[in-house]
């Protein structure tokens, strides 16, 4: 199925072939025993995918825009992903869009915990970013990458998902956890709070409505980053 898949985007296939090829992925990507097969591809096979599907999450008529239901299939595309090296050209740009979205997302939107699009961006950039020393590298080389920093450290403060705030602190500990922010930012009161956080939604005492109302009273303190 990945073979064709290749073979639908680099062949000239027509429009409708593209499509279906797409669909296909997209309903296999449901199962995790495909995703597991798909991580452990040879990187010849693998990459070919995700520069396909990178290129495809930027929307074409706005490169500073990105569509969701792909960002959702790079999500399953990286994640877990043992093959991922410093990014190619096309993957390269989706990260770019992604940190941008982020970036403007926390600025401009005033209460990103509704915002779906912003979850599953911050998402995928936590999960490119997970394990990937290849994609660490090229984040950190980007010009917004102090702005991203900078405004996921404010988050921590003004968000109540307890979803977010994880994604948020996995994001920041690949990008600043050796610096000397870094060290402030996760010092032990920082990091008690997140696994008491993170504990309470294993346990499920009951789901994020227990875990969010805790947080109300156990905010991190981000003041190193401000």
């Amino acid at each position: 199925m990945v073979h064709s898949f290749i073979e639908a985007f680099n062949d000239g296939s027509k429009q409708i072939a593209k499509n279906n090829a797409l669909s296909e992925l997209k309903s296999r990507c449901q199962s995790m025993q495909f995703v597991a097969h798909f991580h452990a591809l040879p990187a010849p096979v693998f990459s070919p995918v995700l520069d396909i599907v990178s290129t495809l999450c930027v929307d074409s008529n706005d490169h500073d825009s990105l569509r969701d239901d792909l960002v959702a299939l790079l999500f399953d595309v990286v994640g877990g992903a043992a093959c991922v090296g410093y990014p190619t050209p096309p993957f390269a740009k989706a990260l770019s869009t992604l940190v941008h979205s982020v970036v403007h997302a926390i600025v401009e939107i005033g209460d990103v915990d509704l915002d779906a699009s912003f979850a599953l961006h911050l998402q995928t950039l936590a999960a490119c970013l997970r394990g990937n020393v290849g994609v660490r590298l090229f984040v950190s080389e980007l010009p917004t990458r102090k702005e991203l920093v900078r405004t996921l450290a404010l988050l921590l403060n003004r968000t109540d998902d307890a979803s977010i705030l994880i994604h948020a602190m996995s994001v920041l500990a690949c990008l600043v956890l050796q610096e000397p922010m870094g060290r402030k930012l996760f010092q032990p009161k920082n990091v008690a709070h997140a696994l008491t956080l993170v504990l309470s939604i294993v346990d499920n005492n009951p789901g994020t409505a227990h875990a969010s109302s805790m947080l109300m009273t156990t905010r991190l303190d981000s003041s190193a980053c401000s």
